[in-house]
């Protein structure tokens, strides 16, 4: 097995679509990083000559311009000491202050583009003898203006060329530390250059290698997956796609996983599916036609079926609703039963209470008729009483006279009392006769209104159970009504589901001769 086996049984594994993402996501990601190195070559290189083009060239160019400033000064500021006459003093003067005033304006620039501290030194020890030699020129220059030309002159050739000299001298170090600086920065970038070329050579190099290996190695796995050309397995699909199951799928031997092999088996499974479908959607074909036939006619029974129950349906609820009727007539006649029941019981309490009166009565009068006894005896006694008091008045004489009257008056009411308490008495007597009758008639009374209001309630009772059992005969009506009414929904819906499966079965027998059409377009072997 060789080391690069794995990797290949792992790329077999992988779908086309991963297989071509991964190639083409290679190249992408070293074209990427070849991109992103000549970004990073680039930005350093321009660093490198930002730093060159702002810093040294520009340092390099104020410095000269320092040096031909400081040159052109010293010129004129000796052809001031030497001047014939005031006129050619002022324009001398006047050409130095420019030069001095160029070289003020370079050195301003140079001093902002300063970036080390050897450059600032070299820069300070240039300053130091640029501003003696400035001292100096301003005293020759004020000798000159004074009259006095020959002593500015020996201190012009004397310590003012010196200066000028050391300032020159300090000016040429500075821009030698400048060239020097600019000429490493130079350097830096063609390094950078020759290294980012290097780089950028390479990658492209590896980029091509490893795309020609990419693309070389993605066609020969996508040959030996498709097993042949795509253009014969369009083909083979095409002639399969209208039919033709007859085409003779070259295949390499031992090859089992390609498109091609998988459209050979798939051929030969299609050949047998098919074969196995025609003769099926045969069978079903016939199949269905007589199960449409026998749903037709169960059609027709159910139908009756559906009709008959609909007729027995408004039969019981006509049923229905005369129980409903009864019963409500029977709760009526309870009701009333109730209220007669009621009345009677009230009679009976209203009877009740008079008898008790009555013997109330009974016995009032008879306590009347013992006081009128009572009465009676004391009237007799007081008679009695009034004659012994008359006897003893005629026994007085002339003086129990008046008390004869009294006794004879007395007697006379003890009479009329007497005689009042005898018709009393007669008079209770005979109501008490009277109430007695009429109490014993009002018991009599009790007893019938009670016998009424027992047979009453024994009619309540029956009439109670006579509304109870039409109740439950509505009832029971009712839920049969129902169960018929249901019966009939079932009936209505088995008629529509035998009319649907009627449907669904002249369906299946139409496409089972669609599918035995459509069968007849495959062409077999044999």
């Amino acid at each position: 097995m060789t080391p690069l086996a794995p990797l290949k049984h792992r790329l077999d594994r992988l779908s086309t679509a991963a297989k071509l993402g991964l190639a083409f996501g290679l190249v992408l990601t070293l074209t990427a990083v070849i991109g992103g190195a000549s970004v990073y070559a680039l930005s350093h290189l321009k660093s490198a000559s930002d730093e060159l083009a702002d810093n040294w060239l520009p340092t390099v160019g104020h410095l000269a311009t320092v040096r031909t400033s400081v040159l052109e000064a010293r010129e004129f500021e000796v052809k001031h000491t030497t001047a014939s006459d005031t006129g050619y003093m002022g324009e001398y003067e006047e050409k130095m202050n420019a030069a001095l005033e160029a070289t003020k304006t370079a050195l301003t620039a140079h001093g902002k583009l300063l970036s080390s501290d050897d450059e600032r030194q070299l820069r300070a020890a240039f300053d130091q003898h640029w501003q003696a030699y400035l001292a100096t020129n301003a005293k020759v220059i004020g000798l000159d203006k004074g009259g006095q030309q020959a002593d500015g002159k020996d201190i012009s050739e004397g310590a003012g060329k010196s200066q000028v000299d050391d300032a020159l001298a300090a000016l040429d170090k500075l821009s030698a530390y400048s060239f020097g600086q600019g000429r490493a920065a130079a350097d830096a970038a063609a390094e950078v250059y020759r290294n980012s070329q290097r780089w950028v050579v390479g990658l492209v190099a590896v980029s091509l290698l490893l795309g020609i290996a990419l693309a070389v190695s993605l066609t020969r796995n996508l040959l030996r997956q498709l097993g042949g050309e795509p253009h014969d397995a369009a083909r083979l699909l095409q002639g399969m796609a209208q039919g033709d199951l007859t085409a003779r799928i070259a295949v390499r031997p031992g090859d089992r996983d390609s498109v091609m092999a998988c459209l050979q088996q798939m051929q030969q499974g299609l050949s047998t599916v098919v074969s196995s479908v025609r003769q099926g959607s045969e069978s079903v074909a016939t199949a269905s036609h007589q199960i449409a036939q026998g749903n037709n006619d169960l059609s027709g029974r159910t139908e009756q079926q559906a009709s008959a129950l609909q007729q027995t349906s408004a039969s019981m609820e006509e049923l229905g609703s005369t129980v409903t009727q009864n019963a409500e007539n029977a709760r009526q006649a309870n009701d009333m039963a109730q209220q007669a029941s009621s009345v009677a019981q009230q009679g009976g309490d209203a009877v009740g209470k008079v008898v008790a009166t009555m013997r109330d009565i009974n016995d009032s009068s008879k306590r009347i008729a013992d006081i009128t006894s009572v009465i009676d005896g004391i009237a007799f006694q007081t008679n009695i009483l009034a004659l012994n008091a008359a006897v003893e008045a005629a026994r007085a004489g002339e003086q129990g006279r008046g008390f004869a009257v009294v006794a004879s008056e007395v007697r006379t009411l003890a009479q009329r009392s007497a005689t009042a308490a005898k018709e009393i008495k007669t008079l209770i007597t005979a109501s008490v006769a009277q109430i007695q009758q009429g109490s014993q008639q009002a018991d009599e009374a009790g007893s019938t209104i009670d016998e009424a209001v027992r047979a009453i309630q024994h009619v309540t009772q029956i009439v109670n159970e006579i509304t109870t059992a039409s109740g439950e005969q509505s009832a029971g009506v009712n839920q049969v009504g129902q169960a018929i009414s249901q019966m009939d929904q079932a009936t209505q819906q088995n008629a529509a589901l035998v009319e649907q499966s009627a449907a669904a079965a002249e369906s299946l027998r139409t496409q089972a001769q669609q599918l035995v059409n459509a069968v007849a377009v495959f062409q077999l072997r044999g």
